[in-house]
């Protein structure tokens, strides 16, 4: 493709990426909306698989000129295929109903794809899980943004199915971009408690068929990654004794999930009270760099239970050096600093919300809903109220009480909110 330039030449046009948007959604008439309308400005066409729905969900995406196809009796992960066979973009970029994109990202996203290596065809990035009262716990997830590759396929498994096995298998690489997802499931109120049965029914299900059906899983099908969401299902349901069984039986297999699997476990000794052992556990990973930016919570949260502000201090600050684009790393140090540094504390306050817009968000503020797979992961310290109160409470004492005031009604209006919902 060519334009004339005013001199006469021939310039040749630059290329722009073109992106699908995929949705697989069930009964989902009280989200469907909020998620097109978050996905539409990035992409050039939206597909929508509708997994069985009884109510308006189809009719809504049709509204908004979605192309929605029917697949009534394939399970969830099983039905994404669809999406990948009816893709006409270059690039997939892929939300579940109660998923949102901040649309201030639109340049950013467009510019990584342009620029993206012939050889990268999926990308990493953060994944923001909100638990309600404003906290969140940050992962990062692949095979969200993924190359419009013929081949590419789900794998195997019937929960937490991935591209990436067959990404990896035919040559494709991955690449981190910090191009946040925000993930809502815990404060809408739905259906925790079947899910959470469903989901370990499953995971159950595969590790069995598994043993028994090995020749039907793919060379790169990971088992002990079914053996790690089992561990975190029964963590969710406060079954730590089930769960640090799963996680060991990871550890053990020496796999490259193990360390997640220590760090699940680490939580989940926190979780149910084994404090000693817990802070072991963290050390030793803390020490060794593995997961530094979550481990860390756990260190400084006993140190702090046991006196130690000092200790607990410095190993934030630690973290911060290392971590400085993590949201939850910043928002815990801003709180450690706010009554002696609060000039500094307003920095890390700052930098928090410019990594997580969301946390201004009063619906974040939302009570959440248990069990859920996130809350016992939440690395932000047990002295976090609300983004309002620290940003008060350090302008205040920086004697910049106008600024205070604001951020005081702001506090009050999430709190009438929240009694409302």
């Amino acid at each position: 493709d060519f334009h004339m330039e005013q001199n006469g030449e021939l310039m040749q046009e630059e290329k722009m990426s073109t992106i699908s948007g995929c949705i697989m959604a069930r009964n989902e008439e009280k989200l469907i909306s909020g998620c097109i309308c978050s996905l539409k400005p990035f992409v050039d066409e939206i597909i929508v698989i509708d997994n069985g729905s009884t109510d308006q969900t189809r009719k809504i995406a049709e509204s908004y000129g979605c192309v929605v196809y029917s697949s009534p009796d394939s399970d969830v992960d099983k039905g994404r295929e669809l999406y990948l066979r009816y893709a006409k973009m270059e690039w997939i970029l892929i939300l579940d109903a109660d998923e949102r994109l901040d649309t201030a990202k639109v340049k950013m996203l467009k510019d990584a794809l342009d620029n993206a290596s012939p050889s990268v065809w999926q990308f990493r990035i953060p994944w923001f899980h909100y638990i309600g009262e404003g906290k969140f716990v940050e992962t990062s997830t692949a095979a969200r943004i993924v190359r419009n590759v013929k081949g590419i396929k789900y794998n195997n498994f019937s929960i937490h199915a991935s591209l990436t096995d067959s990404i990896k298998e035919m040559g494709g690489r991955s690449e981190k971009l910090h191009f946040p997802l925000h993930h809502f499931d815990v404060i809408c109120g739905r259906r925790t408690v079947a899910k959470r049965e469903k989901y370990r029914s499953k995971l159950l299900h595969t590790i069995e068929d598994y043993k028994i059906n090995r020749e039907n899983y793919g060379v790169l099908e990971n088992i002990y990654v079914q053996y790690l969401f089992l561990g975190v299902e029964y963590t969710a349901i406060g079954d730590y004794a089930t769960a640090n069984k799963y996680y060991d039986i990871v550890i053990e297999s020496k796999d490259s999930t193990c360390e997640m699997a220590k760090l699940y476990k680490a939580f989940s000794l926190y979780e149910s009270g084994e404090y000693k052992l817990s802070y072991d556990l963290a050390q030793d990973m803390f020490y060794r760099n593995s997961f530094r930016e979550n481990v860390y919570y756990i260190i400084m949260e006993i140190e702090m239970k046991n006196g130690k502000f000092e200790k607990a201090l410095k190993i934030s600050n630690d973290v911060l050096m290392s971590y400085p684009q993590v949201a939850h790393v910043q928002l815990n140090h801003g709180i450690l600093l706010e009554n002696t540094e609060p000039e500094s504390a307003l920095k890390c306050f700052w930098n928090a919300i410019n990594l997580n817009p969301c946390i201004l968000d009063e619906f974040v503020y939302s009570k959440p809903v248990y069990p859920n797979i996130y809350s016992f992961q939440c690395p932000i310290t047990s002295s976090f109220t609300n983004i309002y109160h620290h940003l008060a409470q350090s302008m205040r004492k920086l004697e910049r009480f106008e600024e205070a005031q604001y951020w005081e009604y702001k506090e009050h209006e999430k709190k009438n909110l929240r009694s409302e919902l």
